[in-house]
């Protein structure tokens, strides 16, 4: 430290002012830099918006193991109750939402403009159409006139059963607004001749109403048809007795479409917060079920809106980046945020770092001039014409300058200019004394 003050101190005013310049130069980029990134890339957001579905439904569920995963990790997240996806996606483009868990297919005629992408598909809903059993339906059409219990406007049911409808030309199916267990209860009741559902075969309702011999389930016979149609649909079977080997249920497979429930956000999302997403996404949902295998899930193929970016790179390597694989995430985030702005920052500073050494010996060079100047001014005044030179002073100033080429601090390989500096000095040195010599005696 003793060190660096005395090279501080030996510094010439202007040589002071150039290092200190550039270090200002220096600090005001780095400011800069720090500055434009951190508008470029902002942090990421601490909280976040989610919406689900129906309290107690497939899609409340699932959206609270995203929160608790989120929330793990710092970032808090409001979950917000709908009547389902169409509302979900409406929430969506209002901006009243970040995130949704929205059924395949529904907003699709949205997807072209950009504003909602993909994090991937969570798992499937089977379309499940349950009549009595003196009244089996065997096709979509058959369906035509029927009274329908399949959820409010804007359910992901309706929205589905309504596209099939269009396909099949079915025009006077009558709406009846009952959802849920709610519409189990309108079928076996009479208040409604079908009872239509989107969800997964766990619900307690889907499996009663699976096992009673009084209800009869239609099988989806033109199922691949509808996919190639649909193509956000998927052909789905629950197998022989998948639901209850003991009581064989069901008692035979039963062959259904699907569509599945994705997770849309804003495409300004931040990609961090996508990232979490997905990993919650992958560690929640990767298991296999009655109707998928594991590792089906997370999907990115079963999407109606484009994957966003961070999503594809996240399916391509596997899963997360690698060090939000070994990091905290706001560890991981802040180092990220660092490599972005260091890029950048070292690009611009590299010429000012590779600029240093050459100004450092120019300043070394410059001073040993400096000194030769002055050793040669002092060496004039001994024969300047007309003049009684001040021996005594001019011994006096090349004392000084001695000592002050003495106290530099050069690299080693200036130390021959340094050491012939020095001799030169002796010489003048000798060059006065004798010429003072010479003047006492005359």
């Amino acid at each position: 430290m003793n060190s660096l003050i005395a090279r501080w101190k030996n510094l010439s005013l202007t040589e002071k002012v150039m290092w200190s310049g550039g270090s200002l130069v220096s600090v005001v980029i780095t400011v800069i830099l720090v500055w434009v990134a951190l508008s470029i890339d902002p942090a990421p957001p601490r909280s976040i918006t989610l919406a689900t579905g129906a309290p107690g439904g497939a899609y409340d569920a699932a959206g609270r193991r995203i929160a608790s995963f989120l929330e793990s990790e710092g970032v808090t997240v409001e979950l917000v109750p709908t009547a389902g996806s169409a509302e979900n996606i409406n929430r969506l483009m209002a901006r009243t939402a970040d995130v949704a868990i929205v059924q395949g297919g529904v907003g699709a005629e949205l997807a072209p403009m950009g504003r909602l992408e993909s994090l991937g598909a969570l798992f499937y809903e089977p379309l499940w159409v349950f009549t009595a059993a003196g009244n089996p339906v065997g096709d979509i059409r058959d369906l035509a006139g029927m009274r329908i219990a399949a959820g409010d406007v804007g359910s992901g049911t309706r929205v589905l059963l309504s596209a099939l409808f269009e396909l099949n030309g079915v025009d006077d199916a009558i709406w009846v607004e009952e959802a849920g267990s709610a519409a189990a209860a309108a079928l076996r009741t009479g208040n409604a001749d079908v009872a239509a559902f989107m969800t997964s075969p766990d619900r307690a309702y889907i499996r009663d109403l699976v096992a009673d011999p009084a209800i009869s389930v239609m099988q989806m016979e033109r199922g691949p048809a509808y996919v190639r149609l649909l193509p956000y649909l998927s052909t789905v079977t629950l197998h022989e007795g998948v639901l209850d080997p003991a009581t064989n249920i069901p008692e035979q497979d039963v062959h259904l479409i699907a569509a599945a429930a994705v997770t849309v956000v804003q495409a300004d999302l931040h990609p961090a917060i996508q990232s979490l997403i997905l990993q919650a996404m992958h560690e929640d949902f990767q298991g296999g079920t009655v109707l998928s295998a594991p590792a089906e899930f997370p999907n990115r193929h079963l999407v109606t809106f484009d994957l966003s970016n961070e999503a594809e790179r996240y399916f391509d390597r596997g899963g997360p980046a690698f060090l939000q694989r070994y990091l905290p995430f706001w560890a991981a985030n802040l180092v990220d945020r660092i490599w972005i702005l260091a890029i950048p920052v070292v690009t611009l500073l590299f010429p000012l770092f590779k600029s240093a050494p050459p100004i450092y010996l120019w300043q070394i060079h410059r001073r040993i001039k400096r000194y030769y100047r002055d050793l040669r001014l002092l060496e004039q005044s001994v024969f300047r014409e007309g003049e009684t030179p001040d021996y005594p002073g001019l011994l006096a100033q090349l004392s000084t300058l001695q000592s002050d080429v003495r106290k530099m601090n050069v690299p080693w390989t200036f130390f021959d200019e340094v050491y012939v500096l020095q001799t030169h000095i002796v010489y003048v040195e000798q060059l006065i004394w004798n010429e003072a010599k010479a003047k006492r005696e005359t």
